[in-house]
């Protein structure tokens, strides 16, 4: 991860750079003066198509239209520099076939802006020289007046503030709710600070990641009835909706698409769906004699890449072409993949790599920084449960493609050593006995960071927080799941523990309907935490031992008070809830 303190070296390097290319002169026996800012980028590290995600980091307790976790849905785009600006805009019809070439024939219409951020200044960097003899000097400044802006090599940009209100985090906010986003600056002068904008470098020293937070106000709007105009917000049911205009913060996450990314889509048709349902991306399709109709319509499964490549290649190491299967077949079980074409726009799809022959790749969770601990034992059997999945999918596209081509002992297609651990969860930051896959020791996954699917615990009230929310991140083209987020809300999985144990309570006679009626029992919770606020004794192994021992499930689990389930740590997560709010009373 390069941060924006790390932006400073890379002006650094370009000065060493350009100390090592200068001619002889007067800068062999002077030391180099630096006079070059700040957070220099280079305009060639915005090229090519890039993947772009908003999401809700920061909302405060008293709105209804907005909650940590919101997210729009995925964008590629590509960054179109101007003088003034740095425009966002989506790299791909929002219609398929609906934007045309112009009167010519040969012009094609910009797409949609999603997101604008200022360019405070363009320039190059070099030394100063004698303006009458052309020597050069041994002070390295930023020069703006040589070159025209256009063809100057850096720039500067004001990341503080969005200036384009899509709002698509809040998209369904802003139809059911009735709220206006506005975009206000947010300053980040620490580079520590984990709202720094944030840049990383591939290998190469492309840049191939960007990281963005900014502020915004919502407000909620009027809405008229009956001829009275009446805020939207006294139509929420909550009593205590706040109906001020509130701040919120947002992630903009920007990661560059591979160009030569290889993943096989799935088009997933409606008869197809009402037999097993998918979360599909949806692409409506034009027809320029019938407009937009349901035939030309796509819908990609959502699915992670379980293959590290699945095409096969040619000797320039482009996916080979094909029209039918009898152009693939190599006798192993290659097919002529038209989803690879039409994903594409593109009449010809792609011969694929056998199932026997592919490289099974393992997809990395992160836990988030704040998931409780007593958690993360009932996180892990989660995952083993879903790895499990993972491998029994693979395991049974080898064995029927083995049977189809009438193989011997097809039934050890299952067995491979290769595909036994495809999903695994990393702590946060990573840590030296976390899986390879999970990257660097040390590495940080954050809430919306494209790089990093999350299994998160959001502490945080909110009044528009569900219990849980699992959004995905799909690629608009194919549906391929780039970064997928699983939250649960830990002050709703409270509250509702409360809720149910206050029930049993009532059920075995220990809480009178009274209490209940008069709010006694919460009353006197809340004198119990004043009392002991800065003074609460973690409760030792023991403890919780001895609490969830005088937990009896049997009533809900057939009989059996350890839930009767094929693993015995299927249920700590139930128990954990249940501690916890059992410690309270």
């Amino acid at each position: 991860m390069v941060t924006a303190r790390s932006v400073r070296w890379l002006g650094s390097s370009l000065l060493l750079a350009l100390l090592a290319t200068s001619p002889p002169g007067c800068a062999e026996t002077q030391p180099p003066i630096q006079r070059v800012g700040n957070e220099v980028l280079e305009k060639s590290a915005f090229e090519g198509e890039w993947y772009y995600l908003q999401t809700v980091i920061d909302a405060p307790y008293g709105i209804a239209w907005a909650t940590v976790g919101d997210q729009s849905l995925l964008e590629r785009i590509e960054w179109e520099i101007q003088e003034r600006y740095l425009i966002v805009r989506r790299s791909y019809e929002f219609v398929r076939g609906s934007e045309g070439t112009g009167i010519a024939g040969t012009a094609s219409e910009p797409h949609a802006p999603i997101a604008m951020f200022e360019i405070t200044s363009h320039f190059d960097i070099r030394r100063t020289y004698n303006t009458v003899t052309g020597e050069e000097e041994n002070v390295i400044v930023e020069n703006d007046t040589d070159r025209p802006w256009n063809l100057r090599r850096f720039m500067r940009v004001d990341w503080s503030r969005n200036l384009i209100s899509d709002g698509d985090a809040l998209s369904y906010a802003r139809i059911f709710d009735g709220v206006e986003l506005e975009p206000i600056a947010y300053h980040v002068n620490d580079p520590a600070s984990p709202d720094a904008p944030r840049f990383a470098f591939a290998e190469d020293g492309s840049m191939n990641y960007v990281d963005v937070v900014s502020r915004a106000f919502v407000r909620p709007t009027e809405i008229e009835i009956d001829g009275y105009r009446w805020p939207t917000c006294w139509l929420e049911y909550h009593s205590h909706v706040d109906c001020a205009p509130s701040e919120i913060g947002l992630r903009h996450s920007f990661l560059r698409v591979e160009p030569d990314a290889d993943y096989q889509p799935m088009d997933y048709s409606g008869d197809r769906m009402e037999r097993f349902g998918y979360f599909v991306t949806e692409r409506a399709g034009y027809d320029p004699e019938y407009g937009a109709v349901e035939p030309a319509r796509r819908r990609w499964v959502n699915r992670h890449n379980l293959w590290t490549e699945s095409y096969r290649r040619d000797e320039a190491g482009a996916p080979l072409r094909c029209s039918s299967d009898a152009e693939c077949d190599d006798g192993r079980g290659s097919i002529c993949d038209r989803n690879y074409g039409l994903a594409r726009l593109e009449p010809q799809g792609a011969c694929t790599h056998a199932y026997r022959d592919r490289a099974p790749q393992v997809t990395p969770y992160y836990l988030s920084e704040a998931f409780p601990a007593d958690l993360a034992t009932t996180a892990e059997a989660v995952f083993e449960e879903w790895n499990d999945t993972f491998v029994q999918t693979v395991g049974s596209l080898r064995e029927a493609e083995c049977q189809s081509r009438g193989g011997g002992d097809c039934a050890a297609e299952r067995a491979r050593e290769d595909a036994q651990t495809l999903l695994v969860l990393c702590h946060n930051p990573v840590v030296e006995e976390d899986h390879d896959a999970c990257g660097e020791v040390g590495t940080v996954a954050r809430l919306g960071d494209l790089r990093y699917s999350l299994l998160g615990w959001v502490p945080e009230p909110g009044l528009a927080s569900p219990l849980g929310f699992g959004p995905s991140a799909a690629d608009p083209l194919t549906g391929e799941l780039i970064h997928a987020t699983t939250l649960v809300y830990g002050t709703g999985v409270e509250e509702l523990a409360s809720y149910g144990r206050d029930l049993v309570a009532i059920l075995n006679g220990d809480l009178p309907e009274s209490d209940i009626m008069s709010g006694e029992h919460v009353r006197r919770w809340v004198e119990r935490n004043e009392r002991t606020r800065g003074r609460a004794r973690p409760m030792t192994g023991a403890d919780l031992g001895r609490v969830e021992a005088s937990i009896d499930l049997s009533r809900i689990t057939g009989g059996r008070r350890d839930g009767g389930s094929r693993r015995s740590h299927d249920l700590p997560g139930l128990r954990a809830a249940a501690v916890r709010s059992l410690a309270r009373r």
